[in-house]
């Protein structure tokens, strides 16, 4: 009987408007994976089923024996549903699945619109009605149906019939359970079958496609094809492929003994120089390249892959284990389902369908980010390809004829690739091909329909835009052109391109900001003409011409009105604000300089002995932020410097701090001794000040008090009178 398993999965997942990207991601399996269930190249485990029921709300019995039916839920509310029967009848029993079978789904927009239809039901002991042909799925009208007389029918052929149905449901069961069991196991003799995994393979002189019997096909010259029998794998490159049985053996276009020996092989890849192949266990057999076979150690491997002295292989979980110099650095890189390594790049496919291009040595990589639900790849010289799960194959390259003749390609079940060739097998066995192909490597069936030829052209076109002419003021460019009959508008486009593209002219002038423009760039000016009705005219030719923006400059006027006076510690000088400067340079005595937004400044003068009328030159120079402003002439100033005194009134207190006496004083401001400010002249007679060293600081007019200490009297020093001399004798 046929496995109606994939049948179920296609029908379930498009019903529900899912992707096949959508059910790997839900389950967390690869898609490859999945894409072999709805192909009939592999069965779920049972765990998985579970899964699958769970996901679509039916009973994992029903989605298990072919002989069950079920009812898939309509999307919007409706009297009806559509029930799936599996059951077929002991004549098909032989039945292969082909890829065709999971194309024939109801359209989703037409499931509201159907009925529940007739199933074959299993037999009562008394029924005895003939045994009829189930449908997959059938459309009935909202219409009644005029209801039919039944038949009179022989009653043994019935009771006949209702023995075969009974039969049929016990050996569906029986089949089933058999199926599932030799899927896990690995009882006999053979542990590999035909699947979309290296299916087809490309040479240097050859190519090499598994059918769907089973069968070897080879085009173009490849002497091996007797040795290598009906494998269920090849991979090659260049000259050097490898073939995988049934049985886990491997067998080498160049006879090599070490390849012979390798048994229980699931996978193979062939690389230039060297042999891989994975083993039941998940480790890795290679032959060869000493840089591409540094695999020792690997586990856990689901897929290998060869290039040029690099292997690579996957984990069960995804994450990349590779060899060879030139591609350590992608070493753990992980979340991934394949890989194709080329001469110039490694195309690295997703578990989410995404694709990554990684260039080898100086090569660029390609630009993939676009594509989508990717299942596998070929990494090409000079093109990448990806096949996705609808079989579509997505390309990216520079040749426009390929890209043509590729993107004619439907229905692609395998592609392959070396160098600048690219081949493919659709799901009908049909071959496909583009590149180099002296050799017969593939018969291009590629049809690709001529371009439509385009409809007269019966409308008129505009004329050219002339005389077009640049006026420059600081603020803007003004742009002028002749006006051309029957235009509607114009579109004005600077290259190098402005910041902000320009709105439409509706007359024969644009104005540009200066701002956008850069002062001494050279740009290139289109200007093109257009009319409201492109039906009976054309757009114009467009018109451009050269044109170097030079900025139209303003000298900013020289301050003015510039004063000064003193302040505490310091100078401060003013002048009138300078119109559209944004800030000002003061120098003084060509020595002292700074920068001020202000329309003044205060000199900090601590450390300067000015000496009061002492005369300064002062300089203060005008400037602009912008381009439009150059800075003004400098304007010089002699001002002279008054020192700021201040009145000061001295009260003296003596020791008991009464006052004995006042002065007034005009003091400079600043910091001096009390002895430097009070002059002795003015301290009341008999006193001195008591703390002449005191430093005071004068910053305003105020009275202070000072101490003062009286004078003590000196002695006056006693005469002694000179002894009288004696005039008479010693």
């Amino acid at each position: 009987m046929m496995n109606k398993l994939p049948e179920k999965l296609t029908l379930l997942r498009k019903h529900f408007g899912l992707s096949q990207g959508d059910i790997s991601s839900r389950l967390a399996i690869p898609l490859t994976e999945y894409l072999n269930w709805e192909n009939g190249n592999s069965i779920p485990k049972i765990r998985q089923l579970k899964q699958i029921a769970d996901l679509y709300h039916i009973e994992l019995d029903v989605l298990a024996d072919n002989s069950k039916t079920f009812v898939i839920p309509q999307l919007e509310p409706h009297t009806g549903s559509i029930q799936i029967p599996f059951a077929q009848p002991m004549a098909d029993r032989t039945q292969e699945l082909t890829a065709e079978m999971t194309e024939d789904v109801l359209p989703l927009d037409r499931r509201t619109q159907t009925r529940p239809i007739q199933t074959v039901q299993e037999p009562a002991e008394t029924n005895t009605s003939p045994f009829q042909q189930t449908l997959v799925t059938q459309i009935i009208d909202d219409e009644p149906q005029p209801e039919k007389t039944p038949r009179q029918e022989d009653p043994e052929r019935k009771a006949a019939v209702a023995r075969i149905l009974g039969f049929t449901g016990i050996a569906v069961a029986v089949l089933l359970a058999l199926i599932l069991f030799m899927k896990g196991c690995s009882g006999s003799g053979d542990i590999n079958n035909v699947t979309d995994v290296n299916r087809l393979a490309l040479g240097d002189t050859y190519s090499l496609y598994i059918n769907k019997d089973g069968r070897l096909v080879t085009h173009g010259t490849f002497g091996a094809a007797d040795s290598f029998g009906k494998p269920v794998q090849v991979s090659a490159y260049d000259g050097h492929a490898l073939g995988l049985n049934r049985d886990g053996t491997v067998v080498s276009s160049d006879g090599n003994e070490t390849v012979a020996s390798w048994e229980k092989i699931k996978m193979i890849a062939a690389g230039r120089t060297h042999s891989v192949g994975l083993t039941e266990e998940g480790t890795v057999e290679c032959t060869g390249s000493q840089a591409g076979c540094a695999v020792t150690g690997w586990s856990n491997v689901k897929a290998v892959y060869a290039g040029n002295a690099i292997t690579a292989g996957l984990t069960a979980e995804g994450q990349l284990l590779i060899s060879g110099d030139e591609a350590e650095s992608l070493e753990g890189t992980a979340g991934l389902s394949s890989v194709s390594i080329g001469e110039t790049q490694i195309l690295m496919v997703g578990l989410d369908g995404s694709v990554r291009s990684i260039g080898i040595g100086n090569n660029p990589a390609m630009d993939t980010s676009q594509w989508r639900n990717i299942t596998s790849a070929v990494a090409g010289t000079g093109f990448a390809a990806g096949l996705d799960g609808d079989g579509k194959v997505w390309i990216e390259t520079d040749d426009p004829q390929m890209e043509k003749a590729v993107g004619s390609w439907k229905d692609i079940r395998s592609i392959a690739g070396k160098g600048d060739t690219l081949i493919a097998y659709d799901k009908n066995g049909k071959m496909y091909g583009y590149g180099t192909n002296t050799s017969d490597r593939y018969e291009d069936n590629t049809v690709i329909e001529p371009e439509p030829e385009e409809p007269e052209d019966k409308s008129e076109q505009l004329s050219a835009v002339t005389n077009i002419k640049f006026t420059e003021t600081t603020g803007n460019i003004q742009i002028k052109w002749t006006e051309v009959k029957h235009a509607d508008y114009y579109k004005v486009a600077f290259e190098p391109a402005l910041e902000a593209s320009l709105p439409d002219a509706a007359n024969t002038s644009a104005s540009i900001p200066a701002s956008q423009l850069v002062n001494g760039q050279t740009y290139t000016v289109t200007i093109t003409a257009y009319a409201n009705d492109e039906e009976k005219y054309k757009a114009s030719e467009p018109a451009s011409i050269s044109y170097t923006y030079n900025a139209k400059t303003i000298q900013l006027s020289s301050p003015s009105n510039i004063h000064a006076q003193s302040v505490p510690f310091g100078w401060y000088v003013s002048w009138d604000g300078v119109d559209n400067a944004d800030y000002y340079i003061i120098n003084v005595d060509g020595m002292m300089e700074d920068q001020t937004q202000a329309i003044n400044y205060t000199m900090d003068l601590t450390g300067y002995e000015w000496g009061d009328g002492s005369e300064h030159t002062v300089t203060i120079t005008a400037y602009s932020n912008g381009t439009t402003y150059t800075q003004s002439e400098p304007a010089a100033v002699s001002l002279i410097y008054e020192v700021q005194k201040y009145g000061v009134t001295f009260n003296f207190k003596d020791m008991t701090n009464t006052q004995v006496g006042s002065a007034f004083n005009a003091v400079a401001s600043g910091v001096h001794r009390l002895a430097d400010i009070i002059p002795a002249e003015e301290i009341p007679e008999g006193y001195v000040l008591e703390n002449p060293e005191l430093e005071v600081s004068i910053t305003s007019d105020y009275t202070m008090d000072v101490s003062v200490a009286l004078i003590e009297e000196e002695p006056v020093p006693a005469v002694v009178p000179e002894p009288e001399k004696d005039e008479g004798g010693e």
